[in-house]
């Protein structure tokens, strides 16, 4: 039914519009003395670098002299995938344009508003206002601005969010609600750039008012380039759509702005003015609107002459709300930027949302769908949400952290193409229906897909939008057979190398300001083929797809280049122990952070790569490949326990200096990976898992900026953050998430919520999620797509695991009887459709006789520490097979959960209850911006 209200949601970011960061966040880089001293060789050669790129016109791909800082403004973003996007700020602000290929314009147009007009029934005008908090423009000062923002409030949950406006002298509100078509597994609506913005009108007065929603929007994205080409304005009516477009051009390509509103007969009415100065002080349009409450376009022509001035445009609709009722009106902005280029301008790029909407009157057209189907699109967000949103059992940062921190998918410059090649491929390649896909590592390290970090982001593709993985993955498995003899030379040790080198998986597909999927590996700081974590992945990724979608041709048509790979990284295993090696500079991922030798984080993506390896071949009926890397899997296994197990933890590697013994959180990684995909202790013995996290928990964790900022990369057993390098002391966000994913396959669920909980606590972000934080917050190299990622399973109610945090580490063993939840997106559960059960012999034979369960035991603790808000207790108690015990927990909202349970071989049997919050819980504080942290 049309214009049914939706509610604003009890989850997600909250915040008042007269809300101000109590942080604000730098990116200045601060390093140490001896960080200092390590990185001026490469800084030398940086300078060298920027020089040569920027004296061309380029953009340097990490520019660390012209550092952004982000405003502290941001909410949800508007658009579908790989369209561009713009971005809105918590306040209403238009800002962060990306609709050039990735490239962002962070400015904020002051034109482009709501502006609120009410008159009562005798057509007096009564109010006129902007709805900004915004009070004291450079243009357009014939405007009433600065609507109080104490009188408004946002809530955004990723693709929605709401904004409510409390008129309290006319006894309105007013509900804005912005809908972007985000939408899992429909692939024609979610590449759509536009958005939809209904405006839900209460009057709660004793007489009927007038109401009347203008939307006005400016040519241009704030950049310099808004000077640039001809612009004109113009009408258009589709159906009840009516509307009016902005043509004009950036860095010539045809770039069409679409605003419009629909009519009702008899209840709505759309009128239009086709262009007034958003430079000027506004008061035409203004006048026209004290005066009238709408637009007279007897007067106006259709079409605006031409200019190289900025030029604005204006859409009026206006509804009759009678006393105690309420109305509602719908607005929608497109963008039409059919043809792309990047820097190099060797072809023109079509982007994927043209098969559907092409041609001069595409933007209307998009304008008309959009207003026509946004129900429908909540209908499916909605259905997606809900079981998160309505599970008890979840946390509320978890609720809303798992949709907000998907915002990247389309403010990380994501761009989805048509594929152009479609006759050169395969018949059943993904490509040649849903073209190309990618998107930046972030918006301070402009390359496409980054594939180490990808890594830990592509669960959110792999689950909503599984084919644009496969996109994805295709597009790797080629570059692998790639070759390109450019040579180069790396900055950080200043040596020459070849731009790609066959057999090897690329760091990314490349450049906007080169030339992306031609230009392949444009990182310029190491020699990548020599990097010993992307091999892995790639045969991780492989198996993790097929994971999901059990597509067994997809992986037989993996499996060439995952055997490629396998060769490649075997070049890495020095003594033939089936385990590869380090080289002695930053080989992977943490790419300041040297690794030498064997090394907890490539030596376990390693072993989890070659358990996967073993599996595929097995589905693949591969039988030879199988019992190869089956041999090279077994003398890799006992060649990790035998080098980094500690009897604690995993050691960081096998160097010579002090270091090795840092405690790596990331150091479960690939058990990670291998967990998230069904498998079970295959690999990595699991009491070794557990006392490994116990290690990161109490240090990585809890000895971390109070347990309250997530995990730290890197700690010292000493009891100090390990200051070896910038990387290791900083907080990876991602990283951290995974550490939660694993927490909630392995421990105890309140260690989730701490780690979350802790990781939402990095209120100032709001929409640019930091990739890393530390002392200070620029990193060398941060992890930004992880942005797209969140713990990979549901939050588990209980486990019959536990931790004592009292005195020395230890274990309590109690296996897990239930099967492991279906995932947080709402895809099949395929861990209990799935058996891995003819795994479990695979066990790690020489600690095998350590996986007993103890017959009989007793156990209880509590912590309770005001400094950090850590509140929780835990007692179980065991009798041969049966497991009793409860714990209870402080939410993130003040409640506290008290789960009571049994297990035993019939499976997991939990009881829980709520407590309600007290007054005076510190996550109840009405300080706070919104319960339990931004998101």
């Amino acid at each position: 039914m049309g214009g049914r209200v939706r509610e604003v949601p009890k989850y997600g970011f909250k915040v008042r519009l007269d809300h101000e960061y109590p942080e604000k966040w730098s990116q200045k880089l601060r390093p140490k003395f001896k960080q200092t001293i390590q990185m001026m060789p490469l800084a030398v050669r940086y300078v060298f670098y920027y020089t040569n790129v920027s004296r061309y016109g380029r953009p340097v791909l990490m520019d660390y002299f012209n550092m952004r800082h982000g405003q502290q403004i941001y909410g949800v973003p508007i658009g579908g995938l790989g369209g561009g996007s713009i971005g809105r700020g918590f306040r209403g602000e238009f800002c962060r344009y990306a609709l050039l290929p990735g490239l962002y314009s962070y400015h904020v147009i002051p034109a482009n508003q709501f502006i609120l007009t009410v008159r009562d029934v005798n057509g007096n005008t009564i109010y006129n206002q902007v709805l900004s908090t915004k009070t004291k423009p450079k243009h357009l000062r014939s405007w009433k601005w600065g609507f109080e923002g104490n009188k408004a409030s946002y809530t955004g949950l990723y693709p929605r969010s709401w904004t409510t406006y409390e008129v309290e002298e006319l006894e309105l509100k007013l509900t804005c609600r912005q809908v972007s078509p985000v939408i899992p597994h429909d692939y024609k609506d979610s590449s759509l750039p536009c958005a939809v913005f209904v405006w839900d009108v209460v009057n709660r007065s004793n007489r009927d008012l007038r109401i009347a929603i203008t939307f006005t929007f400016q040519s241009g994205c704030a950049s310099k380039e808004d000077a640039q080409g001809d612009k004109w304005t113009e009408f258009f009516e589709l159906d009840e759509s009516r509307g009016t477009m902005i043509h004009q051009e950036f860095r010539g390509m045809p770039c069409t702005y679409a605003i419009s509103s629909r009519t009702r007969p008899d209840d709505v009415g759309v009128t239009r003015m086709i262009g007034f100065d958003p430079r000027g002080n506004g008061a035409v349009l203004w006048q026209r609107l004290q005066n009238a409450g709408r637009f007279d376009e007897s007067a106006e022509p259709r079409i605006s002459s031409k200019t190289r001035k900025p030029i604005a445009t204006a859409v009026c609709a206006d509804t009759l709300v009678k006393a105690g009722s309420s109305g509602f009106l719908e607005f929608s902005l497109a963008w039409h930027m059919p043809k792309i280029q990047f820097f190099f301008k060797k072809k023109d790029h079509l982007r994927y949302y043209t098969q559907f909407f092409s041609g001069e009157k595409a933007g209307p057209e998009i304008c008309r769908y959009a207003l026509s189907q946004y129900e429908r699109w909540e209908d499916e967000i909605e259905r997606w949400q809900k079981s998160v949103l309505e599970d008890p059992d979840l946390p509320d940062w978890y609720k809303s952290a798992i949709f907000n921190e998907l915002y990247f998918v389309s403010d990380g410059g994501s761009l989805w193409l048509s594929t152009d090649e479609s006759n050169e491929l395969q018949p059943d390649d993904p490509r040649r229906r849903y073209g190309r896909f990618a998107y930046l590592e972030g918006h301070e390290y402009r390359m496409y897909n980054t594939y180490d970090v990808h890594f830990y982001a592509a669960f959110a593709l792999a689950q909503l939008w599984p084919n644009l993985e496969a996109c994805i993955q295709y597009e790797f498995r080629d570059s692998v057979h790639a070759e390109d003899q450019q040579r180069l030379q790396g900055l950080y040790d200043g040596s020459k190398r070849h731009r790609k080198v066959k057999g090897s998986v690329p760091h990314d597909i490349g450049d906007p300001g080169e030339e992306p999927f031609d230009l392949i590996n444009a990182y310029p700081i190491h020699d990548v083929s020599q990097w010993r974590d992307l091999n892995s992945k790639f045969v991780l990724s492989c198996y993790r797809i097929y994971f999901f979608n059990r597509n067994l041709e997809q992986l037989r048509d993996f499996w060439s280049t995952i055997k490629l790979v396998l060769e490649h990284s075997l070049t890495f295993d020095e003594d033939n122990d089936g385990l590869i090696e380090n080289g002695g500079f930053p080989d992977q991922t943490y790419d300041c952070w040297v690794m030498s030798g064997p090394s907890a984080y490539c030596g376990g993506l390693w072993i989890a790569a070659l358990h996967c390896a073993v599996k595929m071949a097995e589905l693949l009926g591969e039988s030879e490949d199988e019992a190869r890397y089956k041999g090279i899997l077994d003398r890799g296994k006992v060649a990790f326990q035998d080098k980094l197990w500690n009897g604690k933890y995993y050691n960081f590697d096998c160097g010579k200096d002090e270091s090795k013994l840092s405690i790596m959180s990331d150091q479960l990684c690939g058990h990670w990976l291998l967990r998230a995909c069904g498998f079970s202790y295959e690999v990595f013995p699991q009491d070794r898992v557990r006392s490994s996290l116990e290690t990161v928990f109490q240090n990585n964790v809890m000895k971390y900026k109070n347990g309250q900022q997530g995990a730290v990369n890197g700690f010292s057993p000493t009891g100090s953050i390990d200051y070896s390098c910038i990387q290791s002391e900083e907080m990876w966000t991602g990283v951290a998430y995974g550490l939660a994913a694993l927490l909630i396959h392995e421990v105890a669920a309140v260690l989730l919520v701490l780690v979350g909980s802790a990781l939402c606590s990095l209120e100032p972000a709001g929409y640019r999620s930091p990739s890393s934080h530390s002392q200070y917050l620029p990193p060398y190299r941060r992890q930004p797509s992880t942005r797209l990622s969140a713990p990979s399973r549901q939050y588990v109610p209980a486990p019959a695991d536990s931790y004592n945090f009292g005195g020395q580490p230890e274990i309590l063993e109690a296996r897990r009887a239930a099967p492991l939840p279906s995932t947080a997106y709402g895809v099949p559960d395929y861990n209990s459709q799935h058996n891995h059960g003819h795994h479990h012999h695979h066990h790690y034979q020489r600690h095998q006789e350590e996986h007993h369960e103890p017959a009989k035991y007793n156990f209880a603790y509590q912590v309770k520490d005001s400094n950090s808000g850590n509140d929780y207790s835990h007692q179980e108690s065991r009798d041969g097979s049966l497991t009793r015990g409860s714990y209870s927990v402080l939410l993130p909202d003040g409640r506290r959960q008290i789960v009571e349970y049994e297990a035993d071989e019939a499976g997991y049997r939990p009881k829980i209850s709520y407590e309600a919050a007290q007054p005076q819980s510190r996550y109840g504080q009405p300080s706070r911006a919104y319960p339990g942290g931004p998101y």
